[in-house]
């Protein structure tokens, strides 16, 4: 593997991290305010997806254009896909091999972002931005 796609696929992780958090902290701060799960979840979801996707054009892609609802839609549709992915192989390694579900999620997403989400971003997403930065560029630049 090239470094460039090694640093993106670091960044990447701890973009994916981030925005996982946020989106269990979301989840569990409604709930615990009396939000039903659902709605809770979606919300969650929902914030966890908007920080990924600016995590990814900001850091991993060091993406400078101009914002066009075109590539939010494919950051979506990619999600979606990743999303639909993880539910079959979750089902394939949980319920089917009978693998516990908290060893199977974490053995699925990173099934998924190699062979799916990563690949994806850096083709449909964002197929014109700037070469992966290095671990000491990323970190010294601004929020």
């Amino acid at each position: 593997m090239p470094a460039d796609v090694r640093i993106q696929a670091a960044l990447s992780g701890v973009g994916g991290v981030t925005s996982t958090a946020l989106d269990v902290g979301v989840l569990t701060a409604l709930i615990e305010a009396g939000c039903a799960v659902a709605p809770a979840a979606l919300c969650g979801a929902g914030a966890g997806a908007v920080l990924a996707f600016w995590f990814h054009r900001r850091f991993v892609f060091e993406d400078r254009t101009p914002l066009r609802w075109q590539q939010a839609a494919s950051f979506a549709a990619v999600a979606l896909v990743g999303a639909v992915a993880m539910a079959i192989a979750m089902h394939l390694t949980a319920d089917v091999l009978g693998i516990p579900y908290l060893i199977a999620k974490a053995l699925c997403a990173v099934a998924v972002f190699a062979l799916w989400s990563l690949p994806a971003q850096r083709r449909f997403v964002f197929p014109h931005a700037a070469s992966a930065p290095s671990f000491g560029d990323a970190l010294s630049r601004s929020l």
